[in-house]
């Protein structure tokens, strides 16, 4: 019988069995000992940045890595490593041109991964210099091409060509005129000859409808008559209540003197306006009055009172007319009044009252409409008559309860009057 040998020598698988059980325990231990090390990650936007380090957060900040970390030293992004260090520190990054981050923590401990992300925001002057090199200008705030949007470059800044075609008229002395640049006299004459066409005419420095100059005029004659007479009370000056958005002068007045009067503006801007006792005017809401800058005559000339038959007289009205006695002169002040500024004008209450000024004033008879209701009052005496009761007459025969709808008294028993019987009371 033969004997079959194997060709495998026992001593030598022995031995392979042996360098499997080295090699996988030799892999254990690298994975034991990468394991036991601490690992970091760093990335940022935009890449390129230089991973910096602090033990405490403050300056100055070294590169990276701490010397007991070990690994590659003066690492950019994006980067990672590991190594042993025990301890915690605070990491950023930097990079040319832009703003250097918040740090953050890394912990350096054992079984540590520590994963830092890092948004840097670009300098302004570094953004400037970049958009420059890439043919951007900046306009309105944003850097655009102005190829895109029709810019022009002047003196450093960027405009549409519309406002560089105007900037450069105007530099030249011309101005616009309708679809054409001519000289200010040339335009001054167009304007002119426009406003001929239209019927107007200048006056004051303003192109008018005859009719506006006509009742300007009869304004101005009306201020200066009462100017010239010099018999007038002091309107006093108007009190600013501040500034206003407007290229003129806003007014507001007030009627205290509890007479109709009539207030007029002569200046550069005439105006007239009729204010009843104690009326405001330029307070509501649609009540506005403006008028150009400049030195204004102003009068106030009282008047009669309007006649309304549709409406009754208010009694404020009627009983400061009727009880106190103003004075009808006429009030006069002269004022400089600035664009954009709002006046209040009051109109005071005339001369103050005195003795001597109410000796010979009689205030006139008022008669008050007074409506009266008949009131009709009964006669005491017959209505006392009507209701008391009635007694019957003993000579007319008839005996108590007998009348019609009384009920017969009862005979006998504890209420009639016969045998037996208490009587009920004298008849």
């Amino acid at each position: 019988m033969t004997r079959v040998t194997s060709l495998r020598n026992p001593k030598s698988a022995k031995h392979r069995r042996l360098d499997s059980v080295i090699r996988l325990g030799a892999v254990a231990l690298v994975v034991a000992a990468l394991a036991s090390c601490t690992t970091i990650k760093v990335t940022s936007q935009p890449d390129g940045a230089r991973v910096v380090w602090s033990p405490d957060g403050a300056e100055p900040w070294r590169d990276w890595p701490p010397r007991a970390f070990g690994g590659e030293s003066a690492p950019t992004t994006p980067f990672s490593d590991s190594g042993r260090y025990g301890d915690t520190v605070y990491v950023t990054v930097e990079k040319e041109g832009y703003r250097r981050p918040l740090p953050k923590i890394a912990q350096l401990y054992t079984f540590r991964r520590n994963k830092l992300e890092f948004v840097m925001d670009e300098l302004p002057e570094a953004l400037a210099e970049r958009k420059k090199r890439e043919g951007q200008v900046l306009y309105l705030g944003e850097w655009v091409d102005p190829a895109a949007k029709d810019l022009v470059v002047v003196d450093g800044r960027a405009m549409p060509r519309s406002e560089a075609e105007r900037a450069e008229m105007l530099a030249k002395g011309l101005v616009p005129w309708e679809d054409r640049w001519v000289l200010p006299a040339e335009r001054e004459r167009l304007y002119g000859d426009k406003m001929t066409a239209e019927g107007k005419v200048l006056f004051k420095d303003r192109w008018v409808m005859p009719e506006v100059v006509e009742l300007e005029t009869a304004w101005d004659e009306k201020v200066s008559a009462v100017e010239e007479s010099g018999e007038y009370l002091d309107l006093g000056a108007p009190k600013v209540l501040g500034r206003i958005d407007a290229p003129l002068a806003q007014l507001q007045i007030f009627n205290n003197s509890g007479q109709p009067s009539t207030v007029i503006f002569s200046g550069p801007t005439s105006r007239s306006i009729d204010l009843e006792p104690y009326q405001s005017w330029g307070i509501q809401p649609g009540e506005t009055m403006y008028v150009s800058g400049g030195r204004y005559r102003v009068a106030m000339i009282r008047r009669a009172p309007r006649t309304n038959t549709t409406a009754p007289e208010s009694s404020a009205t009627r009983a400061s007319r009727s009880v106190t006695p103003f004075s009808d002169r006429p009030a006069f002040t002269s004022q400089p009044l600035t664009a954009g500024f709002q006046y209040s004008f009051t109109i005071g209450t005339g001369e103050p009252l005195t003795p001597e000024s109410l000796a010979d004033y009689e205030p006139p008879n008022v008669e008050l409409p007074v409506t009266t209701t008949e009131i009709n009052v009964p006669d005491i005496d017959k209505v006392k008559a009507d209701t008391a009761p009635k007694i019957p007459d003993a000579n007319s025969g008839s005996a108590p309860g007998s009348g019609p709808g009384r009920r017969p008294p009862r005979q006998g028993g504890s209420g009639g009057s016969g045998s037996g019987g208490r009587p009920r009371g004298p008849s």
